[in-house]
């Protein structure tokens, strides 16, 4: 069960070149300082994701990440790589004062916690990894059609000549010709991929946002994350020392059980846990208590 809502006590956005980062802390000044990372690359913070942490025992920071939520401007791709983020990251902790932390990140989230883990593995207290993307080819190929395009063949057939070619998807979204037939498209896959199975009906987000988000996934997914092969792999290198809990759900056509299969045998410190029935959603019952109880153990531990 997730922990009652609760309001932030404290927003402000932090400036970071061209872009206006939202950041917001609630809990426990006290508290074991966690920051949440959101998914995408496109999507954004909700005042759920508050909700994974006790809010007694936590120091909760979320964060909008660039162009994304409700950091400004929407949908800006210029001076946005995975590498800014991990920037603004390490930014946020020193505004904040806090000397290290504890990670929780899913999908996207997870990848971001792992480049972060990369570059200031000194700064971290350990990680909380749901679904992990860890942005090789493979993984790409898999989320675009080699997987589920195999459970939903008439949905792939339709959408895939609008989302396979990154490269075009992302020119076409830059220039704003059929950028909103993309945007919609790529909405409807990963809805299809996240319920497991063909949606009669989608409520959409306003256009606005349904543009930005697939803006900056294909501004991502075009420059391949803006990582090498591997690259996010090689962060178990430096923090094999650290407490991972990975929770992934065995249903999960997003990104693949195997990635934090593949991140455990490389982690001594790590212990996985697979949600048999679960997909990839945060939000599913057997998966909102999993990572509850992750974050309620870590409480105790750290």
């Amino acid at each position: 069960m997730l922990y009652p809502p609760i309001e932030p006590d404290h927003v402000e956005w932090l400036r970071r070149g061209r872009h206006q980062i939202y950041v917001e802390r609630s809990g426990s000044p006290k508290g074991l300082p966690v920051l949440f990372l959101h998914g995408g690359p496109g999507s954004g913070s909700s005042p759920d994701h508050r909700r994974f942490f006790h809010p007694k025992r936590y120091r909760i920071v979320l964060f909008d990440q660039r162009g994304c939520g409700r950091s400004e401007p929407l949908g800006e791709t210029e001076e946005n790589t995975t590498w800014h983020l991990v920037e603004d990251i390490e930014a946020i902790r020193r505004r904040l004062g806090i000397s290290s932390w504890l990670l929780f990140g899913g999908s996207w989230g997870a990848t971001l916690a792992l480049c972060y883990a990369h570059s200031f593995p000194e700064r971290l207290l350990g990680l909380i990894l749901r679904a992990p993307f860890l942005a090789r080819e493979r993984d790409w190929s898999w989320f675009i059609g080699e997987g589920p395009s195999r459970l939903f063949p008439e949905l792939h057939d339709r959408l895939s000549p609008l989302l396979r070619d990154r490269n075009a998807a992302h020119r076409a979204l830059q220039r704003g010709r059929g950028g909103e037939a993309i945007a919609r498209a790529l909405w409807i896959w990963e809805t299809a991929l996240i319920r497991r199975r063909l949606p009669k009906e989608i409520p959409f987000p306003e256009r606005e946002r349904l543009l930005a988000r697939a803006q900056i996934f294909y501004h991502y997914a075009a420059h391949r994350f803006f990582v090498e092969e591997e690259q996010v792999l090689r962060a178990c290198g430096k923090i094999g020392h650290l407490p991972v809990v990975l929770i992934h759900g065995r249903e999960d056509l997003i990104c693949p059980v195997e990635s934090s299969y593949e991140l455990s045998r490389r982690l001594p410190r790590s212990r996985l846990e697979i949600i048999e029935g679960a997909g990839h959603t945060a939000f599913e019952p057997a998966m909102v208590r999993a990572l509850v109880r992750a974050t309620d153990r870590f409480a105790h531990l750290l």
